[in-house]
């Protein structure tokens, strides 16, 4: 992973992902993954930084819960809504959020594993369409200089 010179900030880099057409309806966890290597490759992660699903269905949480522990050996599935959490704060690509963003949604899993969230992703059926990814996660890549090769568009 390389850092870009096109982006110098973290604002910035929330700015751009949210001009991305419907970033927030399907490629949330990618926004959520740039801005992860974003703060990581500038040394900026915190020890609270992780990336956090937030869920309104049960049945997608308890899925999940069980990819997350091992239970199952099926792929992660998508949540309702991935975002950031850094410096007590959530950010998507809206920007911050505030310190109790999550607290509307009925479950959450707090998430270390980046390899949780990059399976997750790639598990494309189970994320909304409406984001177009090959497009999208190209131009991502290009403008941030975030590799994001891992991810399957």
């Amino acid at each position: 992973m390389f850092m870009s010179t096109k982006i110098k900030t973290f604002e910035e880099l929330t700015e751009f992902l949210n001009k991305i057409p419907a970033i927030n309806y399907g490629g949330c966890a990618i926004a959520a993954v740039t801005m992860y290597r974003w703060l990581k490759n500038n040394d900026k992660l915190s020890d609270d930084t992780e990336i956090v699903y937030c869920y309104r269905s049960e049945s997608n949480f308890e899925f999940n819960d069980k990819a997350l522990k091992s239970i199952i050996n099926d792929p992660p599935e998508s949540c309702s809504h991935a975002v950031l959490h850094h410096k007590n704060t959530y950010y998507d690509s809206e920007g911050d959020l505030g310190n109790n963003f999550v607290e509307k949604y009925d479950f959450t899993h707090h998430i270390k594993n980046e390899s949780f969230v990059i399976e997750s992703i790639n598990n494309v059926n189970y994320w909304n369409p409406s984001f177009k990814r090959e497009k999208e996660v190209k131009k991502i890549k290009k403008t941030t200089g975030i590799v994001l090769s891992v991810i399957v568009v």
